[in-house]
């Protein structure tokens, strides 16, 4: 067979591109739909496809780019605010997880301009500066710059979002929320926390509620991110302290969620001075919120549903001397409910407050069978609904132990329903969450 110098010439130049791909900044998402009527964030992740090294330091948004990629200086919209910028770093590396957070002020004037001059989408662009000899795509040494293409959509076909989010406190004896809790007698029965969330996007918020009570490490701001703002590998990293309840709200194109909280009573008390309240928020799942990267070492899917480019605000409340001495036995408060999971279909979660003691493990029994455990530290445990009909009454019970097997509590009977007449003489029977009765430590 005969093959002429052209053939060859082309048979080893494709060969030779192939084998020497150039590098260059992978990103996912490529673009997204924001919300026209509100500021929003995304997380997108970065990374070098073969591995060289970068700093990065810049990032606007503009409706027209130059030739090289970066925003042109006469279409530059905003800028990603310093306040909220949590990927510049001047620490070379080789891949980030950037929050995009777009300002109001850039949808603002997006809507403006795009009144004057054709154009419905925007750009938010990063630029990326190669360690010194290092080449990422451009030349050696040349920035290279990196897109995300932002279309202007309704409310329901976002990405989830937090815009904001404000804890505060109720009591039945005042009339305004309550931004400092301090707790007594007088409101102990009365009291309850909430949080209002603004948001973009529709679906599902979930987390739960923690509380650092005195003595425990500090704060950092690193902890008070929502997970969807770190990296996979930060994520597990965050302190943790006393868990109390989980919570689920349905997030929906009126872009706002009321959240209801622990009562006063729930809340740890048995030491007096400040204790700070958290609220947790894990990555959501959803479609508008996958990045999928094709490089190597990169997760195959990494979501960030009810990604927050700020702090999530704590909510401090104080435990006067007298109180917390009424308060100091170890007890175990709890309640088994039913809800539902993302498929709407019902599930039954025992939620509980464990006494102030690490190690402790809650144990989960029908009919004197182990069926669960779970670290009392985690507040909560999801209950197979098949349990709950296992005969006619089944006996539900739950106690707590410790890492060698022994009792630290007797076991308690919990009861999966109330029935009581109500105040009016009626004795038609009214279902109550069950109830897990407070017990005392064995000695």
């Amino acid at each position: 067979m005969r093959i002429h110098r052209f053939q060859l010439f082309v048979f080893f130049g494709v060969m030779f591109q192939w084998g020497v791909a150039a590098a260059e900044i992978a990103r996912d998402p490529i673009g997204v739909n924001v919300s026209a009527a509100r500021p929003m964030s995304l997380t997108v992740r970065f990374a070098s496809t073969d591995g060289t090294q970068f700093t990065t330091d810049q990032a606007l948004f503009c409706f027209r780019q130059l030739a090289n990629g970066a925003c042109d200086p006469a279409a530059i919209l905003g800028r990603l605010p310093k306040s909220r910028d949590r990927a510049s770093t001047s620490v070379p590396t080789t891949r980030i997880t950037d929050v995009m957070t777009i300002p109001y002020s850039v949808i603002r004037s997006t809507l403006a301009i795009a009144q004057q001059v054709d154009f419905s989408d925007f750009f938010y662009i990063r630029r990326f500066v190669p360690v010194p000899g290092g080449d990422l795509g451009a030349g050696v040494n040349q920035p290279v710059y990196q897109k995300v293409t932002c279309h202007l959509a309704g409310p329901a076909r976002v990405p989830l979002s937090l815009t904001r989010v404000a804890l505060f406190a109720r009591e039945s004896h005042k009339d305004d929320a309550v931004k400092l809790i301090r707790i007594n007698e007088d409101n102990l029965d009365d009291g309850r926390v909430y949080a209002t969330v603004e948001h973009t996007g529709t679906g599902t918020i979930e987390g739960w509620w923690e509380v650092r009570r005195p003595g425990e490490p500090a704060i950092r701001e690193f902890d008070l991110l929502p997970e969807a703002a770190l990296e996979p590998a930060d994520r597990g990293r965050q302190r943790r302290y006393h868990r109390l309840r989980r919570f689920r709200g349905k997030a929906t194109t009126a872009g706002y969620v009321l959240i209801e909280g622990p009562s006063y009573a729930e809340l740890p008390r048995d030491i007096t001075g400040r204790h700070d309240l958290l609220l947790r928020f894990e990555a959501g799942r959803g479609r508008e919120n996958r990045a999928r990267l094709n490089v190597a070492g990169e997760p195959l899917n990494v979501f960030s549903g009810a990604v927050a480019g700020f702090r999530i605000p704590v909510l401090e409340y104080h435990v006067p001397v007298d109180l917390a001495s009424q308060s100091a036995s170890n007890e175990l408060l709890g309640r088994l409910t039913q809800t539902t999971n993302d498929d709407g279909e019902p599930v039954w979660m025992l939620a509980w407050r464990a006494p102030a003691r690490d190690g402790l493990v809650l144990r989960f029994k029908v009919n004197e069978e182990v069926k669960a455990m779970a670290p009392a530290s985690d507040g909560y445990l999801q209950i197979d609904a098949e349990w709950l009909d296992a005969g006619d009454a089944p006996v539900l019970e739950a106690d707590l132990i410790g890492s060698d097997g022994k009792p630290f509590l007797s076991p308690q009977l919990i009861r999966t329903e109330d029935e009581v007449g109500d105040n009016s003489g009626n004795q038609e029977p009214v279902k109550k969450p069950a109830q897990l009765h407070s017990i005392e430590l064995l000695k």
